[in-house]
């Protein structure tokens, strides 16, 4: 067989590169972001003061997903006053020591929770990017050289190292996936194909896990017995490499997972500003065919740190033109709405569908004040305008529906509309429940 030509063999990894990174998002939902846990030498005022301000630049770390998160001059003045912000404190007890060479080792851990509004209203002022609670998840292929062993770390093998990789990644707050290594898996890959960096066979095998992002790593004990380790994250047909090396294994494993969140935070961390955030986009969803429908796009928008307020400028058959003040910009929302699974980018030339056609109405900005004519309308800035009523952005109150069917002058909103075509910023539309 003829080799392939560097082109096409590049265009083929960028392909497959493509189809597991476009495909609709999933991610994970993390808790802790805003909780840490040190240790210290005492239960003193000062260790307690120290304590925070260490356990509050690890909650930056895990907000920023940036390891020199907290050495930015910016920050300095929160993290003098870390103890601000603390909403609950406690103290553990470490057992004991009995070696003589750990006769000063810390006594006890002290764990704090923060404030989350506070904190983030004031690192946002201060033009801090910060990662929302909804994050990718990552698949993990690492192959693992130890001594004469060689394999692959899946979820049934070498327990102690992956505790260690999970508790790596937790602490990051980094959502982890490890292949279950069954037959499919090693038919798919194995060890060489991972060491070897063989992008194209690893995504092909990472199709099944439908993960958000795809991590390798080549881990291996030294003669001297300390640890290296070579990262990839694999993303648009090009590998972001990185690597780690210490005596420590646990080093080289939060080494690993720094790279991976420095590099993710980039990509979905939202930068705030004392401004008051990053404009404004046009944002029209097609399909949205009931008060469910539209209730489930409205509650996803809201809910994400991008979003600061939704507005609702238009509706017509099938479609909702949304007016979004975003704290970033609209890549930013592009990339934290990959991660919904709500709405997707519209297919060119999608049409709503044939059917009755429903009126456009505009509510723009001065029509803020507007009162709704009939029972159902709510004085709403932003709502939904169905005939001559509005129907709040708050719970729906109130709306009008023919069998759960968003109404329209009336008529069911399941047609389409020239007046609503047009052009907005952005162009989604509804996936399936």
């Amino acid at each position: 067989m003829p080799p392939i030509p560097p082109l096409l063999r590049a265009a083929t990894l960028l392909a497959a590169s493509l189809m597991l990174f476009c495909a609709p998002a999933r991610g994970v939902q993390v808790s802790g972001l805003y909780e840490a846990e040190v240790l210290v030498d005492g239960q003193g005022e000062s260790e307690r003061q120290a304590g925070f301000r260490r356990a509050l630049a690890e909650v930056l770390v895990k907000l920023t997903g940036d390891d020199s998160a907290a050495t930015r001059p910016e920050v300095g003045a929160v993290l003098d006053g870390a103890s601000a912000y603390v909403l609950q404190y406690r103290y553990d007890s470490l057992p004991p020591q009995g070696d003589a060479s750990v006769e000063n080792a810390p006594s006890h851990s002290l764990y704090a929770r923060f404030s989350s509004p506070a904190l983030e209203r004031d690192l946002r002022a201060r033009g801090i990017a910060l990662w929302g609670s909804e994050r990718p998840e990552t698949l993990v292929w690492l192959a693992v050289e130890h001594g004469r062993q060689r394999f692959l770390l899946g979820t049934d093998v070498d327990a102690l190292l992956r505790s260690e990789l999970q508790d790596t990644a937790r602490r990051r707050a980094l959502p982890l996936l490890l292949p279950l290594m069954d037959l499919d898996d090693q038919r798919a890959l194995d060890y060489s194909d991972v060491r070897g960096g063989f992008s194209g066979r690893i995504l092909e095998a990472s199709r099944r896990y439908a993960a958000d992002a795809v991590l390798t790593g080549h881990l291996a004990q030294r003669a001297d017995g300390s640890w290296a380790a070579e990262w990839a994250l694999i993303e648009g047909g090009r590998p972001l490499r990185w690597s780690t090396a210490d005596a420590s294994l646990v080093a080289v494993l939060d080494g690993g997972f720094a790279g991976l969140g420095r590099e993710l935070g980039a990509r979905f961390a939202v930068r705030g500003g004392g401004g008051g955030g990053g404009g404004a986009v046009s944002l029209r969803v097609n399909r949205v065919r009931s008060l469910s429908d539209y209730a489930r796009v409205q509650r996803s928008l809201a809910r994400m740190p991008v979003v600061r307020e939704v507005q609702v400028q238009r509706v017509s058959a099938g479609i909702v033109v949304f007016r979004l003040l975003l704290n970033g910009s609209a890549v930013d929302f592009e990339r934290a709405v990959s991660l919904k699974r709500v709405i997707a980018p519209a297919p060119r030339g999608f049409d709503a569908g044939s059917g009755v056609a429903g009126a456009t109405r505009d509510l723009s900005a001065d029509q803020s004040g507007l009162s709704g004519s009939d029972s159902g309308g709510i004085a709403a800035g932003g709502g939904i305008a169905a005939g001559d009523s509005v129907v709040s952005t708050a719970g729906l109150g109130g709306s009008r529906s023919v069998d759960g069917q968003l109404a329209v002058d009336g008529q069911l909103a399941n047609g389409s509309s020239a007046a609503a075509a047009r052009r907005a910023d952005l162009v989604y539309e509804l996936l399936p429940n």
